[in-house]
Order: C-alpha cells, then structure tokens, then sequence
C-alpha cells in the first residue's frame, strides 16, 4: 500500500523532507506549491552554495555544503529528438507546461534528478528551472557557476545574483561575454585562459578578486591593466623588470588604487631576483610597532602567513603602507588598510 506524503502528520512530513537527498527534494518540489512551502520550512542548514555547471546545453546544479561536500541536484539537457520527448510525462515548472519530461535516473548521472526538453525552448526553460531553485531555496545561499567557457557558451539562464565565477576553458571574447551579463560576479578563477582578442577594456581587468591557475604569458598584461582588489597569477612568465615596473607605477599613488594583494607564482621554478628588483627601490624591515607580523591567507582563511620577513614600501602622497616577499619563483604583495 502507497501512503501519499500529504497524507501524513505536518510534523512527520517535514521529517521525512529533512533526511532526502537534494535531487529528491528537487522531484517533490515540482509536485505542488504545498510541497514546495513544506520544502522551504526546512532551510537546508548545511547548504553553503548553489552551484551551477554549464557546458554547451547541459545546465547542472549541485549543493554545495558547509564541509566542501558536493550533492547533485538536478540535470537539465536538450534533446534534439522531437519525438522521444513527446513520448515522456509532461512536468510542470512554475506556471508553464509544455515540452518536459522526467527521465529515470541514471547512475552514471550521479544521481542528478534527469530533465530533458525541446531545445527549441532553451533560454525559457532554462530560466524557469534557475526561478524555481531560488525559491526552492529562499534566495538565502550564494550562487556559483562553473563554466566550459569555449567558443560556444550556450544560453545561460538570467542570474543576477552571481557572485563567483569557475571557468575551465576561457576564450576571451565569451568571457567577457559573460561577465557583462552578470554584473554582480565579484570572484572569479580561470583555469585556462585562451587570449583571441585581449582588449584594454576587457571586462576582466575591472573584477574584483581574480585568480588565473594558468596565464603564462598573458600574465604580464593582467598585471599591467588589473583595476581589482586581489591577483593571483599561476605558472606566470614575468620578468625582475615586469615587478620593477609594477613597484614603482605603485609608489607613485597613480595606478592600483583598489588593490589590497597580489600574488605571482612563476612556471620555471627560478627567475626573481630580489637585490635587482630592488635596486632604486627604498623600502624597510618589519617593525612590530606599525603593521603585525601574522595574517590570514587570503586563500585558506584556516592559514595564517608569516610575514615578519617581508619588507615594507611607502606608497608617495598618501603614505600607505604594503609588504612583499620575493623569492626566485614567486612575488607576493599586501597592501595595508
């Protein structure tokens, strides 16, 4: 005998809702708007982020959790097949009903709750799911897109509220496409960077934390033109003449006026030398009395850096202050508050 949900004590529903997996709150959800409220009162406590992964017309959304665990959610796909979806269950998402149906789960698909749709209705459908997750979940938690970024974005659903951003392959045209549209994307990490077109105006240079695990020879121009807070260049081909430059652009109080740390890891593993990088330029040691000698690492809040060994430079007109450390693979700046 098969007891409906609805039919049981409020108490012992919202139980039975707190102990399912997130692909199946997604499935009960889609039952009713009742469903949905009942959804809504558990408030996810564990729920860190939603994240959202595209590539070309696959849209996935996972839950991130408080621990780094990820769990699937839902999976949408367009099917070119017309016929084999007019053969599934019409689903219903917010007030339209055309085009859905719900495909059993695979294993392979992680456990994704599976929705496939005419891709005809692409942009429509794919903002009506994005709709209902933000209700599903309150609008309470941080949104993430992970993104394949190649010559063809796909349609992307109209998210507003993004706030970081994970690209694995960034062509720089679709990149810049992308931050246009979202606005709000505050962090963003490029594993790949592909440059067809680096213009001085590319949307990039303006974010505000950006880390490149890959920027090779592009690293000398994000250095060059990075208007944000904070820089992280991986396996980087900068020269002592690149750092020197940018000390003394720096000192002068005219460039980098919103950047608070900047750190350079070089792809051979010598190539700084810090007596010539700081040759003409003045600094001092560590004096316990204006700045400490411990911070948080901007990467890992659970790590602290010790930075009693970095020297000190003034910058001219205001006077503040920021530490460096260079050693012969990598180049770290803080600036002070």
């Amino acid at each position: 005998m098969t007891i409906s949900l609805r039919n049981l004590p409020l108490l012992v529903q919202l139980d039975i809702i707190k102990n399912i997996t997130y692909s199946e709150a997604f499935n009960l959800s889609l039952c009713s708007a009742r469903t949905l409220k009942m959804i809504k009162i558990c408030k996810f406590p564990n729920v860190n982020a939603v994240r959202y992964f595209f590539n070309d017309e696959i849209m996935k959304v996972s839950i991130e959790e408080h621990d780094g665990g990820m769990e699937s959610m839902v999976l949408l796909q367009g099917d070119q097949e017309r016929g084999k979806i007019d053969e599934g269950q019409y689903q219903k998402i917010s007030d339209f009903r055309e085009d859905f149906r719900m495909s059993t789960r695979d294993a392979s698909l992680d456990d994704y709750f599976v929705l496939d749709f005419d891709r005809r209705l692409e942009q429509l459908v794919k903002n009506l799911l994005h709709l209902h997750i933000c209700e599903m979940f309150d609008n309470r938690f941080p949104i993430r897109l992970h993104v394949i970024a190649d010559a063809n974005l796909g349609v992307l659903p109209n998210i507003e509220s993004v706030n970081d951003c994970r690209i694995c392959e960034g062509h720089s045209e679709v990149i810049n496409q992308l931050i246009t549209s979202h606005p709000y994307i505050n962090n963003v990490f490029i594993e790949k960077f592909v440059n067809n077109g680096l213009q001085d105006d590319h949307m990039l240079f303006g974010v505000q934390n950006l880390c490149m695990n890959q920027s090779g020879t592009e690293s000398t121009t994000f250095l060059r033109q990075f208007t944000g807070r904070l820089l992280y260049l991986s396996s980087a081909e900068c020269r002592n003449r690149h750092i020197v430059q940018f000390l003394e652009k720096w000192r002068s109080g005219r460039f980098y006026p919103n950047l608070r740390f900047l750190k350079i890891d070089l792809r051979r593993r010598r190539g700084f030398v810090q007596n010539e990088i700081l040759a003409d330029i003045e600094t001092t040691v560590w004096d316990p009395a204006i700045r400490p000698g411990r911070v948080v690492d901007v990467f890992s809040v659970d790590h602290e850096l010790n930075i009693e060994e970095y020297l000190d430079i003034k910058r001219e007109g205001d006077g503040k202050l920021a530490s460096l450390s260079i050693i012969p693979s990598s180049f770290k700046f803080l600036v002070w508050d």
